[in-house]
C-alpha cells in the first residue's frame, strides 16, 4: 500500500492545481460589450424572442460592439442582445452636448420608450431646445428602430429624469428630480432643493399633467412603478423632515427611504417615511403578488427607527436594506444584508419560487452574510438570492481585478439569471473577455442555479477518485470525477478492477493484499532502481529484465509524458528530466504481465 505521506503529498499537489469552492451558481455565459472610451450600463429588460434590451451611456466613437458614430460627448447608447448573450443590433441617439440614458422599456407596439435627461440643444437626432440646464429627454423607437418622436420636457434650472414606465391607456408616466421653479412645462416652485417630479404623456409624448413634491431639504425620485389598481407608486430618498409635501420627519438629518402613492390622477393616497438613524437611500421597488411593496436600497444606519439590526461591519459601513411594505405602506418586515464592508442593492426581482432576486454591489469579503471573497478587494457584482419573508438562501460575487457596478439583475427562467453593470477590468477573477478599448464595458452575466454535489480527486488518471480529497461543486473541476472508490490515487496501477499482482499491494482496492495474482513482481524478472530522486537534470535507471520491456513516465494526473522500449539485455537507461515542471511523477516498467513502480520527485 503506498503511504500515507506519499498520499497526502500527491493531494497538496492537485489541490494547489485547481482553485475551488462550493457554490449555488454556474456562469453558463457571459458578455463584454463596448467601444473605445467608457460605456456605462444603466438597465436591462427582456425582449419577446427570449433576448434583453441593455441600455446606457457611451462616449465610444465607432468602434467595437459600437456601429454608429457619437453625436456630442455622451449619448444614448442601446443594445439588443439575443437569449446567448451576442449583440443583434446597437443604437445611438444623442445632441451635440451631455445626454445620459437612464432606462429603455419595450413597448406594447413591438417598440422602445428611452429616456434620460439631457443638456443638448436641437442637434443631433434631438429636435427641441433644452428649457434650462439638464431636461428629461424621452425617445419612442418604433420596432424597426426609427424614431416616431422625441420629446424635451423640463423647467428653467436642473430636471433629471429617472424612470419611466408605459401606462395601460399607451401613455407613459415619468419620474425624476427637479430644481425647477414654475417655468415651461412645470407649473409649481421648488419645495426646497430638489423635489421628485411626475409627469403624465400620452402616447404621442404630450404632457397630461405633472405633478411637483417635496419638502424643504433635497428629495430624490429613483423609480415609478405603474401600480395594480391603476395608480403609482413613487419611491426614492428624502433629506427632509415634516414640510411642503412631506408630513413625517426623517429619523435624522440623514436621508431615509420615501414612499408616496398616487391614484391615476397623480393625487396622494399616503405616504410613508422609512429609514434609522443615519443614511438610508433607496434603489429599487416593486410590487408584490399580494398588493405590497418590496424596497431594496442601502442602509448605514444602526438598529433604530424602522431598522432591526445595525450594520453587518463596524461604524458607519454600507448593507443592503430590504423592506417589505403592505399594501396601505406600513412596515411588514425589514432585513439588513451585508458583509462587513460597504454592500448595496440595486435592483430587485420577484422570481418565480415566490422570493426575490437582489442585484448590487460590495466590496467585502467573506463575512456577515458574504459566503464569497471579492476579486482583489475591489467593488463586484453582488447577486443574493431570498425567500419570501426575506431570509438568505444563497449569494454570489462576480468581478475582475477591477471595478464592477451590477445595476440590473432578472430571473428569465426558473433557476436561470441574467445580471449585468459596468466592468472595469480586462481578462481576471470571472471575467473572460477583455475590456474593449475603453475604461469600461457593459458586463452581462448568465447564472443558472444548481445544487453542489461531491467531486473527488483522480489524480493517477484511472478513472477512480480518492474519497479522501473532496470538492463540493455543481460540476466536478478538472481532474475529479463522482467516483470516490480508488485506494491509493497516487498510482494508476490501482484501482477497483486492477489485476492482483504479488507485490505487496492491494492492486484491486478489495482489502485483500495479492489474493489471486496474475504476475510476480520478483528482483530478478525486473528489478528497478533510481536515482537521483529527488531529481534535477538527468534521471538514472538501472534495471535487470529477463524480457522484452516498456518503460513508462506518468505525470500526477496519469497523463503519460514519456515511453521507450526496452531490450534485455540493456542494463541501464538515462532520461533528462531537466525541461520537466517540478512536481510528482510516476516510473513504471512493464515486462510481460509483471510491472514495477517508482515514485520521483522533479525539482
Amino acid at each position: 500500500m503506498i503511504t500515507l505521506k506519499r498520499n497526502f503529498l500527491f493531494a497538496s499537489i492537485m489541490l494547489g492545481c485547481f482553485h475551488m469552492y462550493s457554490q449555488s451558481t454556474l456562469i453558463e455565459w457571459q458578455n463584454t460589450i463596448g467601444a473605445d472610451d467608457i460605456d456605462y450600463y444603466r438597465s436591462a429588460e427582456a425582449t419577446s424572442d427570449g433576448g434583453s434590451l441593455l441600455a446606457g451611456t457611451s462616449e465610444s466613437g465607432l468602434s467595437g460592439d459600437k456601429t454608429e458614430a457619437g453625436y456630442g460627448d455622451d449619448d444614448y447608447w442601446l443594445v439588443k442582445i439575443n437569449s446567448s448573450g451576442e449583440v443583434v443590433w446597437d443604437k445611438t441617439l444623442g445632441g451635440e452636448e451631455d445626454d445620459y440614458l437612464k432606462i429603455a422599456r419595450v413597448t406594447s407596439d413591438g417598440g422602445y420608450i428611452v429616456a434620460g435627461y439631457s443638456n443638448s440643444e436641437a442637434t443631433g437626432i434631438k429636435t427641441q431646445d433644452n428649457m434650462g440646464l439638464n431636461d428629461y429627454w424621452i425617445v419612442k423607437l418604433n420596432s424597426l428602430l426609427e424614431i416616431e418622436w422625441d420629446k424635451t420636457i423640463g423647467g428653467e434650472a436642473n430636471d433629471l429624469l429617472a424612470d419611466i414606465q408605459q401606462t395601460p391607456d399607451g401613455g407613459y408616466i415619468i419620474g425624476g428630480s427637479s430644481k425647477s421653479d414654475s417655468s415651461a412645462h412645470k407649473n409649481e416652485n421648488s419645495k426646497g432643493d430638489h423635489d421628485y417630479w411626475i409627469v403624465k404623456i400620452n402616447s404621442a409624448g404630450d404632457v397630461e399633467w405633472e405633478n411637483t413634491m417635496g419638502g424643504e431639504g433635497i428629495d430624490i425620485l429613483n423609480e415609478i412603478l405603474v401600480t395594480a389598481d391603476g395608480g403609482y407608486l413613487v419611491s426614492g430618498h428624502s433629506y427632509s423632515h415634516a414640510s411642503g409635501d412631506k408630513i413625517e420627519n426623517n429619523q435624522s438629518d440623514s436621508a431615509d427611504f420615501w414612499l408616496i402613492k398616487l391614484n391615476s390622477f397623480g393625487e396622494e393616497e399616503w405616504q410613508n417615511t422609512v429609514g434609522g438613524d443615519v443614511e438610508d437611500r433607496i434603489n429599487s421597488a416593486i410590487q408584490t403578488t399580494a398588493g405590497g411593496y418590496l424596497l431594496g436600497g442601502t442602509s448605514s444606519s444602526n438598529a433604530s427607527g424602522d431598522k432591526a439590526e445595525g450594520t453587518t461591519g463596524t461604524g458607519y459601513d454600507i448593507d443592503m436594506w430590504i423592506v417589505m411594505l403592505n399594501s396601505a405602506g406600513e412596515v411588514e418586515w425589514e432585513n439588513t444584508i451585508g458583509g462587513r464592508k460597504d454592500d448595496g442593492a440595486k435592483s430587485l426581482y420577484a422570481t418565480s419560487d415566490g422570493g426575490y432576486l437582489i442585484g448590487g454591489y460590495s466590496i467585502s469579503d467573506i463575512s456577515g452574510d458574504k459566503t464569497e471573497n471579492n476579486v482583489l478587494h475591489s467593488t463586484d457584482y453582488w447577486i443574493v438570492k431570498i425567500d419570501a419573508t426575506g431570509n438568505v438562501i444563497w449569494d454570489k460575487t462576480l468581478g475582475g481585478s477591477e471595478y464592477e457596478t451590477l445595476r440590473s439583475a432578472r430571473e428569465v427562467a426558473p433557476g436561470e439569471y441574467i445580471v449585468g453593470g459596468s466592468s472595469y477590468s480586462g481578462i481576471s477573477g470571472h471575467k473572460t473577455e477583455a475590456d474593449m478599448g475603453g475604461p469600461g464595458d457593459f458586463w452581462v452575466v448568465k447564472l443558472t442555479e444548481c445544487t453542489p454535489v461531491n467531486w473527488y480527486a483522480d489524480m493517477d488518471g484511472d478513472n477512480y477518485g480518492d474519497y479522501d480529497v473532496v470538492v463540493e461543486s455543481c460540476t466536478g473541476p478538472e481532474g475529479f470525477i463522482a467516483d470516490n472508490s480508488d485506494c491509493d490515487d497516487a498510482n494508476a496501477l490501482v484501482y477497483p478492477s486492477a489485476p492482483e499482482i504479488l507485490n505487496g499491494i492491494d492492486d484491486n482496492c478489495n482489502g485483500s493484499i495479492d489474493e489471486g495474482f496474475v504476475g510476480v513482481a520478483d528482483e530478478e524478472a525486473a528489478a528497478i532502481n533510481i536515482y537521483p530522486n529527488p531529481v534535477q537534470d538527468v534521471l538514472v535507471i538501472d534495471y535487470e529484465i529477463l524480457y522484452e520491456a516498456v518503460l513508462c513516465i506518468y505525470d500526477c494526473t496519469g497523463k503519460l509524458l514519456f515511453e521507450r522500449p526496452l531490450a534485455g539485455f540493456e542494463k541501464k537507461a538515462d532520461i533528462n528530466m531537466s525541461a520537466y515542471a517540478a512536481g510528482i511523477y510516476e516510473v513504471v516498467l512493464s515486462a510481460g504481465e509483471t510491472i514495477s513502480s517508482k515514485t520521483i520527485v522533479k525539482e
